[in-house]
């Protein structure tokens, strides 16, 4: 027999051997095994800011009483009148810092000729992880609070100015509603 064909037989006998083990075994199969993650869902925390009823206070020179209701009474030249609005913020989540603020922004008071000045504070009712700010804010840090909590009173207090005449401030209107509480997520700075 020629060499050609014993290298031929041979190479036949090794693919036969290998399909029978193949065909004679089933299929190969790797290992493989599944575990979930803990059933622990994660879930956002929560920064929210509640309002409550506010209330006013003529702080004017010389007035007869400290009562002041915007639906019946009137600003004149030389009055100060303050409201002062109780503030709730909720602070839920492991890294969160924010502030609280007054947005008055948005407040039209040119009806009144340049003569209304209009001044916005925030402070906070002493606990710890809260900073009452000398910038009128409030800052948080959640991870130093001892609740989730924020008690604070918003103060806007309006003041027209002595120097303001008839025909620059009769009449004059300025829509509060354009006034905003704001509570606002930070990032926290790096604790040394």
């Amino acid at each position: 027999m020629s060499s050609n064909k014993l290298v031929l037989k041979g190479a036949l006998t090794v693919a036969t051997g290998t399909a029978l083990l193949v065909g004679g075994f089933g299929s190969f199969a790797l290992w493989s095994e599944q575990d979930p993650l803990p059933s622990d869902p994660i879930s956002a925390g929560e920064l929210s800011l509640q309002a409550q009823t506010g209330s006013w206070v003529d702080e004017s020179e010389g007035a007869a009483n400290a009562t002041w209701d915007p639906a019946t009474d009137k600003l004149v030249p030389g009055d100060t009148v303050s409201l002062t609005v109780p503030l709730t913020v909720t602070a839920v989540g492991k890294n969160l810092a924010g502030r609280i603020d007054l947005d008055g922004s948005a407040l039209d008071v040119a009806d009144f000729g340049g003569h209304l000045t209009v001044s916005y504070d925030v402070a906070p009712t002493p606990e710890a992880g809260v900073t009452d700010e000398t910038n009128g804010t409030v800052s948080f840090l959640r991870s130093a609070m001892g609740d989730n909590s924020i008690q604070a009173e918003g103060k806007v207090t309006f003041a027209l100015s002595s120097a303001a005449t008839l025909s620059e401030a009769e009449n004059a209107n300025a829509v509060l509603s354009e006034v905003q509480f704001v509570t606002t997520q930070v990032r926290p700075t790096v604790q040394p």
